[in-house]
């Protein structure tokens, strides 16, 4: 099964994933990033704290290289 890490950039920093976790597929992982890209910013609106929508997490294989990027409007839907 695959490793794949998940490093956060969501305007107040920049945090790097050292341990990764195992994912079936690219597909599996991304919707595991969308989860916890999405559980970070309702954390930040409970707390009152400023979102930035141009948090993402960078999705990265065992080898480093990046396979997919989760951006704020992948994670959450919003209407006019």
């Amino acid at each position: 099964m695959p490793r794949y890490y998940f490093d956060l950039s969501n305007g107040a920093g920049f945090v790097h994933d050292p341990e990764g976790r195992d994912e079936g597929n690219l597909a599996a992982a991304r919707q595991v990033a969308i989860t916890a890209l999405r559980g970070i910013i309702s954390s930040e609106i409970n707390e009152g704290k400023p979102v930035s929508r141009r948090s993402f997490i960078s999705v990265r294989s065992e080898a480093g290289d990046e396979v997919a990027k989760v951006h704020f409007q992948d994670a959450i839907l919003i209407e006019d």
